[in-house]
């Protein structure tokens, strides 16, 4: 399919000049061979003349979507809240359509539900998947959705794309099938293969670059858990430093926002970090031991005052003593014996911990790219949209991973901060999804989806500039 591009149309200005100028009258005597004079020219003027206003420049786009993180969990990450909630707008009630990685991550490019985007599965035996099966990648490309994500639409019109980080579940399998393979519609790529904290492979094609290639970044640390060595299709190793994830997608992330303002065009940056993710692993400056729960004095300043950290104040479905109402998915998940409910809560309370740890790096990483923005003249022009795939369970109803339909795996942060349009600390009660994402980027960026595009979802953009009020959404589909 081509690529559709702007067309410019020229006006084509025709004027009519009659025989008698407006306002004078020429006597023409019959039979002479009189000729009414000349209109007289004007005379020149000294004024300097105005030149016509240059158009407005599109705003650039950055999208941090964190991996299984729990919407009230950013209590937890003072920085981000001081970036961009209190000065731009929360969305109180967030959620995930499909609240699992690759069905969710799919709502989010196409702005459809799962139901009508094909991808309903992660396919892999990661995050409760029965069985490996075939991958959402694979599902995603059979379904014809490389064509019809956002990203192509920005793309068309004249913005750089990039995407830095975690793409969808299974792009180890595309890609080790069809060796140098990027999805159409992006500028730049560096996409994790198989995501990981530590010794992370990732697809890297930079602008302007025809192939790509697979650089696993190696780590120095040896007391990482589970550390897994760099993917077979590596063609290039880089060693010598900690290369946690987060810290590694964050240089890139920065040297592309300075390209991007250097050349003068409009970007839209996806940065997509592992954490909170499982294993929960943070860096050696927050988590010294990577075997153990214990943080850093650092990390402990940021996460001690917060009541999530300890979490006295827990809701009374946590790992609650009669199940007899619930589904049986719920009632399967609560172990038989005592031994096995105090390992339950021992689990849920390092794995919260563990969680909250880990996005402190995001909230690093978010800081470093502010910088990076101010620096390059950007800030001004940047909307900063922060959000997540999906929730995560911390002991709720005895769920503890994603993928349900209860409050916890379904509701997800959307804070979103437009320099164009300042707000103090506004929170909104809007029943917002993740398939709005799309055409909510649309919007923002001034951008017209192609004609005949179906969405499920609808524009946040009003309510992000101030433009207007509340959806008409009653409920939402999960």
């Amino acid at each position: 399919m081509q690529p559709i591009r702007a067309l410019g149309l020229g006006l084509l200005a025709s004027s009519l000049v009659t025989a008698a100028s407006c306002g004078t009258t020429s006597a023409i005597v019959a039979g002479s061979d009189a000729q009414p004079p000349p209109p007289e020219a004007a005379a020149p003027s000294d004024a300097p003349t105005t030149p016509p206003p240059p158009p407005p420049r599109r705003p650039n786009i950055l999208f941090v979507l964190s991996d299984d993180q729990r919407a009230d969990s950013v209590a937890c990450m003072p920085q981000l809240l001081a970036q961009l909630a209190a000065k731009g707008t929360s969305f109180r009630n967030s959620f995930s359509a499909t609240p699992l990685c690759c069905p969710g991550r799919t709502s989010i490019l196409t702005g459809k539900y799962a139901h009508n985007h094909g991808v309903e599965t992660n396919g892999d035996i990661e995050d409760g998947d029965p069985v490996k099966g075939v991958s959402g990648n694979e599902s995603f490309n059979t379904n014809g959705n490389e064509n019809l994500v956002f990203t192509r639409w920005l793309h068309d019109a004249g913005y750089r794309t990039g995407l830095i980080g975690k793409y969808l579940n299974g792009y180890t399998d595309v890609y080790t099938q069809n060796r140098g393979y990027v999805p159409p519609h992006w500028d730049e790529w560096r996409a994790f293969l198989g995501a990981e904290y530590y010794n992370v492979t990732m697809v890297e094609r930079g602008l302007g670059e025809a192939k790509a290639k697979a650089v696993c970044y190696e780590t120095n640390l040896t007391d990482v858990k589970g550390l897994s060595p760099c993917d077979p299709v590596t063609d290039e190793r880089r060693t010598g430093a900690e290369h946690y994830s987060t810290d590694v997608l964050a240089g890139h992330a920065k040297s592309f926002i300075q390209r991007a303002a250097q050349d003068k065009v409009p970007f839209f940056l996806y940065f997509a970090p592992k954490a909170p993710h499982g294993p929960f692993l943070s860096p050696a400056r927050y988590q010294p031991d990577h075997g153990a729960v214990a943080f850093t004095p650092t990390a402990m300043q940021r996460l001690g005052a917060c009541p999530l950290f300890e979490w006295a104040n827990r809701p009374v479905s946590f790992l609650e003593e009669d199940v007899t109402d619930k589904p049986d998915w719920v009632q399967n998940e609560v172990p038989k014996t005592q031994v096995g409910r105090d390992k339950m809560r021992v689990q849920q309370d390092e794995t919260r911990k563990l969680q909250l740890a880990s996005v402190l790096a995001t909230e690093d990483a978010l800081a470093e790219l502010v910088k990076t923005l101010e620096a390059a003249g950007e800030a001004e022009n940047t909307i900063i949209v922060y959000s997540a795939d999906n929730g995560f369970g911390w002991g709720e109803h005895w769920w503890g991973k994603k993928n349900c339909t209860y409050d916890a795996c379904s509701r997800v942060p959307l804070i979103v901060y437009d320099p164009r349009h300042p707000q103090a600390n506004r929170v909104v009660d809007t029943l917002a999804m993740n398939i709005d994402m799309a055409p909510t980027f649309a919007e923002l960026a001034g951008v017209t989806p192609p004609p005949g595009t179906k969405m499920n979802g609808k524009s946040l953009a009003g309510l992000v500039t101030g433009a207007s009020g509340e959806l008409s959404r009653a409920q939402v589909l999960t």
